[in-house]
């Protein structure tokens, strides 16, 4: 039984978690213009999706694809219209990923999504030299209501490397959008200037990441729900 005070940063484990608890049942994606979402999957059978730098640049490359309309160099594939969403912020896990995107058309996010795993996917079985499924079932789609929640589950997301341990400094990490923030790393992916106005700029960004941190770290009872503790 959850006995712990409903905080915010609370809220956002507790639906990620009811997502992936019902990862294989149908789901029904909210989508609509002007809307802000969660989105994000996991390899199937929780295996890892990237090992070397190389898969993140392709993933890289097919998330420019589908979220700014720019095809990479030698693709042949073809890309969605330009502005149809903005990507605010994201992170390539070893075995999964978030993004947190803005719909801008009429468009469904998940357009766009089914293009990157759906390219990402051949190219890890090519790679690879495997066959089947690389993602779990669909992705998971969540939709922010609200502009207290999509500041803690932008906090959750840039969080992501260090709560997993893959960096010892917020922003060291180089395949999660926070390391453009926090570098000014130029990168035409993700609306860095909204997330910067959204915080108030990178010191308050900071100082809400360390006691989102801290937070988790004191809260036995969240990390549980911390999704590479389930991966």
């Amino acid at each position: 039984m959850w006995t712990g005070p409903l905080t915010m940063m609370t809220i956002v484990f507790l639906q990620i978690m009811v997502y992936y608890v019902t990862m294989n049942y149908r789901d029904y994606k909210t989508n609509f213009e002007g809307g802000y979402f969660h989105d994000l999957n996991r390899g199937a059978n929780k295996q890892q999706i990237f090992f070397e730098k190389s898969d993140f640049q392709r993933f890289t490359d097919l998330m420019s694809e589908a979220f700014l309309g720019e095809k990479s160099e030698n693709s042949s594939r073809k890309c969605l219209p330009a502005g149809s969403y903005n990507l605010l912020v994201y992170a390539q896990m070893p075995n999964h990923f978030h993004f947190i995107v803005k719909q801008n058309t009429e468009i469904p996010v998940g357009v766009a999504m089914k293009k990157i795993q759906g390219g990402y996917a051949k190219f890890f079985n090519t790679k690879y030299k495997r066959s089947g499924g690389v993602f779990e079932d669909q992705f998971k789609h969540i939709d922010i209501d609200s502009d207290i929640y999509l500041r803690w589950v932008i906090g959750y997301v840039l969080l992501n490397p260090y709560l997993a341990g893959l960096e010892n400094n917020f922003g060291d990490y180089p395949y999660s959008s926070l390391h453009d923030l926090l570098w000014y790393r130029t990168n035409k992916l993700t609306n860095s200037e909204f997330v910067m106005d959204l915080f108030d700029g990178k010191d308050k960004l900071i100082s809400f990441l360390n006691m989102a941190a801290l937070e988790i770290k004191n809260r036995k009872d969240l990390q549980k729900y911390l999704l590479d503790h389930n991966l």
